[in-house]
């Protein structure tokens, strides 16, 4: 299987051990509010990986708690993470291959990955401004979007 795709299974509370598709080249991950971790695991064909409009999302499930993550999206070019309101955390630090990325409406990810040599398009919306703190050297950007950043309110 090269392309899967998993929208609006609202009731799901768990994913499947997806790294154990190893051809699979994009995954869709839309509309499973109900899930609260993700298993980060390797995938050595991911090219495209969507996660988008998971309201219970809180964090990436990484091996023995640590976000060592060197191998395990050798050939991810493009990431999208979309309206994941309570994610909190690191996304993945060693994204080698990554071209593209977009962030939109998580305002609780306060850092990018720390390393994206490839990177050619940034896009980063309703997030907030902390996250631009992470930002690490981008020699390959291209192009650059930002839209609705705001202030992280502080609690007394």
């Amino acid at each position: 299987m090269v392309d899967l795709q998993l929208c609006s299974c609202r009731k799901i509370t768990s994913l499947p051990p997806l790294g154990k598709l190893p051809v699979l080249r994009h995954l869709s991950i839309k509309g499973m509010d109900e899930v609260k971790e993700v298993a980060v695991e390797d995938f050595p064909s991911l090219e495209t990986l969507i996660i988008e409009d998971m309201l219970g999302w809180e964090q990436w499930s990484w091996p023995n708690g640590i976000n060592e993550d060197v191998g395990k999206f050798p050939k991810l070019r493009e990431l999208t993470l979309g309206n994941c309101p309570v994610l909190i955390g690191k996304l993945p630090s060693y994204l080698l291959s990554l071209q593209k990325l977009d962030v939109y409406n998580c305002p609780r990810v306060t850092c990018l990955p720390e390393m994206l040599p490839c990177l050619r398009e940034l896009n980063v919306g309703e997030c907030q401004e902390e996250i631009f703190r992470s930002v690490p050297v981008l020699t390959s950007l291209r192009c650059l979007k930002i839209r609705r950043i705001f202030r992280a309110c502080k609690l007394s």
